[in-house]
């Protein structure tokens, strides 16, 4: 058996590598759909990989998180008094959030934007936009999840530039999910499934009012996107789908 999690797209080794074993495999698991049906072509398998969605199997209960308040009171604060929009994960050029501090800026106090990630050269420019927006440094596992739990919304964006990013499979959005967080993403293959499952809006990256009306139209309906949020976290069995696989083999 094989687990395959990333696609590799830009590393002809790694593809190579790959050759020599993913056809005497009898079952391969990939995380994404579309990930799939691309190694089925690039290495014309007869049988398609499984798709097994990159849904963490372990997340704290509210209990268990609750105990760590203690730790990041000061930090946690923000949550308390605002509606929190919250992006999680290493701010870097390649994930320009510049449209989304405009957006929630424009959208007045009510929202206030948090930056959870290790900065690689943003920060100063992001706070040219907006000089209040809020940013934590790293917080190690899984007690970032304390911060994913508190939330209003949250952010999810890849930039498209490889097919392994449009085609993303990140554990991200149902660490959302499985706290019932709504989600705005950027328009890729990837981050689709959470529009058409309810869970969430996708918005052009690019255009201020695109995300803006996201924000306000999950805000609008927040209780039927928390719903759908924790239907998509809860939908999502791969112990299920991993012992249906395993029924095929010999």
């Amino acid at each position: 058996m094989l687990q395959i999690s990333e696609l590799h797209d830009n590393s002809k080794p790694q593809l190579k590598a790959i050759s020599k074993v993913i056809r005497q495999a009898k079952l391969v698991f990939m995380p994404e759909y579309n990930r799939t049906v691309f190694y089925q072509i690039w290495f014309r398998l007869k049988n398609r990989p499984v798709t097994l969605p990159n849904k963490p199997y372990f997340i704290p209960s509210r209990n268990e998180l609750e105990n760590l308040k203690h730790k990041y009171g000061e930090q946690l604060k923000i949550f308390e008094t605002h509606k929190v929009i919250l992006y999680q994960g290493m701010i870097f050029e390649e994930r320009d959030l510049s449209n989304f501090i405009r957006a929630i800026k424009e959208l007045g106090s009510e929202y206030k934007l948090v930056l959870l990630g290790k900065d690689r050269d943003m920060l100063r420019k992001y706070r040219q936009i907006d000089d209040s927006l809020i940013h934590i440094e790293f917080i190690p596992a899984p007690d970032y999840l304390l911060f994913t739990s508190m939330c209003h919304m949250g952010i999810v964006t890849y930039d498209p530039g490889t097919l392994n990013t449009a085609y993303c499979a990140p554990n991200k959005i149902f660490e959302y999910a499985a706290f019932g967080k709504p989600m705005i993403a950027n328009n890729i293959p990837g981050l689709k499934v959470l529009s058409e499952s309810g869970a969430g809006e996708t918005i052009d990256e690019n255009d201020i009012s695109s995300i803006k009306e996201a924000i306000l139209s999950i805000d609008r309906n927040y209780d039927k996107y928390r719903s759908a949020a924790f239907d998509f976290f809860n939908s999502t069995d791969n112990e299920r789908i991993i012992s249906h696989s395993l029924k095929f083999l010999d």
